[in-house]
């Protein structure tokens, strides 16, 4: 790679870098696929493949009851418009959300790992001097989910699919997103809000 490409990264790796620190909201544009469930059995019975195998619970792992909400994500690329499948599942009896049946990076769950920290190292530079400004913006988010209630992740998913959902379907949701959120708060901070 040429230092003019390397170079020419520099305003990418700042903008990731403010997303890593501050963590605004994602910005959704979702498509609820009401149709996923048919069209996958469809195609299951045309190309013949044998029936989803059921086991006897004193044998095996049951699968949680959840509710799937299939969707598709409208975004750019190559100047086109594209789409990508994504899931969020809620387990009924917990009623959160079952990150193993979810895509992960809905709610911002997913892998961090040695990118994440490339990306903090080095925006570190450029981001020192709007560091007031990246606090600020950081504790206006965490207020935002405090005064809602879930995250802002979650507050985002909600608002992309406000009018595609049935009522019951979206408190369930709005639920699950609001038992997470306090979850995370008592297990992963060791504090109540």
């Amino acid at each position: 790679m040429k230092f003019t490409e390397k170079l020419a990264l520099i305003p990418s790796i700042v903008l990731s870098g403010i997303n890593f620190w501050v963590r605004p909201p994602h910005r959704l544009k979702l498509t609820v696929d009401h149709d996923f469930e048919t069209r996958r059995e469809r195609e299951r019975h045309e190309l013949d493949w044998p029936p989803v195998a059921t086991c006897d619970p004193s044998k095996g792992h049951l699968y949680p009851p959840l509710r799937c909400i299939n969707m598709d994500l409208h975004y750019k690329y190559d100047e086109q418009e594209a789409l990508e499948p994504c899931t969020i599942a809620i387990n009924y009896e917990t009623r959160r959300i079952d990150h193993t049946y979810s895509s992960a990076w809905l709610l911002d769950n997913g892998p961090g790992g040695s990118g994440e920290i490339g990306v903090a190292f080095f925006s570190l530079p450029f981001l020192v001097p709007l560091s007031p400004f990246l606090w600020l913006a950081y504790k206006y988010y965490r207020s935002m989910e405090k005064r809602l209630g879930l995250s802002c992740q979650g507050y985002a998913l909600l608002k992309a699919l406000k009018g595609q959902l049935d009522p019951e379907t979206e408190a369930l949701l709005t639920e699950a997103l609001k038992n997470e959120w306090t979850h995370d708060q008592v297990h992963l901070h060791g504090r109540k809000e």
